[in-house]
């Protein structure tokens, strides 16, 4: 058999491309793997090889993800990380595919407003995760099998962390118990594990100290053990567990309310009491983190309070050269004649372009 001339994507990816882009994140690469594995999926579940990687292939991804119901920013992200391996490829020290002018275009987005939770609507997701049920079974970064941990204690603090400090999910199960400053009270959030590889400093309250220190153990590593989702992208069975809790609080449970509307929260209010929640996401400008303000709460003021209001009682002007507008004259309007028996040779009144204004 003779073998092909190209390599997979996927192999193309892993064994060149992200060796030499080591300074993208672990959040990143991870997000490599998920297009991958829709591109894989256009084509029948196996993995292309690198020449089946067209525009039309890319197309194709695109249009398949938006039937199946994703949004048009996932389309949009799966084609930007698509086009990334093309160029990648088409580099003159690569030279693994010819080079052409790629003509993928954009789906337009809409875009709404963000959302995040009021503070009644946290303190009853904070309630119904103080009423969880059952145990977590223990579990160290190197797999060791620990003492298992009382569920309602590992909701309440991770759900306490996040409101807190605005981390994103991923990073905040990836906390040790050596990033977390009982006498400070904060945490230091090591680069290695942010999207945005760089690390920060957050403080947190005492009461979400408290939870932290309710399910702290000396012989764990890390501070919140979840023994599922441990090789994969992203956090399906944390997600269904936590959709529960939402349930319980008698909220939503869309793929939007989950754990990033709790990052979106912490900047709403923090923006709303003159913060800077730029710097408490670890955002690189204003303009991204403006997606993530809530209106209903970031908002400094109610904009039409800001406006002055017309007077009920305006003052009676003596005379006036002009007077409003009138389609029609006073009395009845004339009628239309559209009966049948109207002349063929009829023809409209001069310049024929006349309009009724109803």
């Amino acid at each position: 058999m003779i073998a092909p001339a190209f390599p997979t994507v996927r192999l193309f990816y892993r064994n060149t491309m992200a060796r030499e882009l080591i300074d993208k994140s672990p959040a990143h690469r991870q997000i490599f793997e998920v297009v991958l594995n829709r591109l894989a999926a256009y084509f029948g579940g196996r993995d292309p090889y690198l020449d089946e990687l067209t525009d039309d292939a890319v197309k194709g991804v695109m249009a398949r993800l938006l039937q199946e119901g994703h949004s048009r920013a996932t389309c949009n992200q799966t084609r930007t990380y698509l086009l990334e391996i093309m160029r990648f490829a088409m580099r003159p020290g690569q030279r693994k595919l010819r080079k052409h002018e790629i003509d993928v275009q954009k789906y337009k987005e809409i875009r709404n407003d963000p959302r995040a939770w009021t503070t009644g609507q946290v303190t009853a997701i904070l309630a119904a995760a103080r009423e969880v049920a059952g145990i977590i079974p223990g579990l160290d970064r190197d797999g060791t099998a620990l003492a298992p941990l009382a569920a309602r204690l590992f909701w309440t603090a991770l759900l306490l962390v996040i409101y807190d400090s605005g981390l994103r999910i991923t990073a905040t199960m990836r906390l040790v118990w050596d990033d977390v400053d009982f006498l400070a009270r904060a945490l230091w959030v090591r680069a290695e594990t942010q999207k945005q590889r760089a690390a920060q400093y957050l403080d947190l309250s005492e009461e979400t100290f408290a939870a932290l220190d309710a399910i702290r153990t000396p012989d764990r590593d890390l501070v919140f053990p979840w023994p599922w989702d441990r090789n994969v992208a992203n956090w399906p069975t944390l997600d269904k567990h936590y959709r529960r809790i939402l349930q319980a609080a008698g909220l939503p449970i869309g793929r939007g309310d989950l754990f990033h509307r709790i990052r979106r929260t912490n900047a709403s209010y923090i923006k709303a009491a003159g913060g800077n929640p730029t710097e408490r996401l670890g955002h690189s400008s204003e303009a991204i983190t403006r997606r993530y303000l809530d209106p209903s709460i970031a908002q400094s003021a109610r904009q039409s309070e800001l406006l002055p209001r017309p007077s009920e009682n305006p003052p009676v002007r003596a005379s006036s050269r002009f007077s409003p507008a009138v389609l029609w004259p006073a009395g009845a309007p004339a009628l239309v004649n559209t009966a049948s028996t109207m002349d063929e040779d009829w023809a409209p009144p001069i310049g024929g372009k006349q309009r009724l204004l109803f």
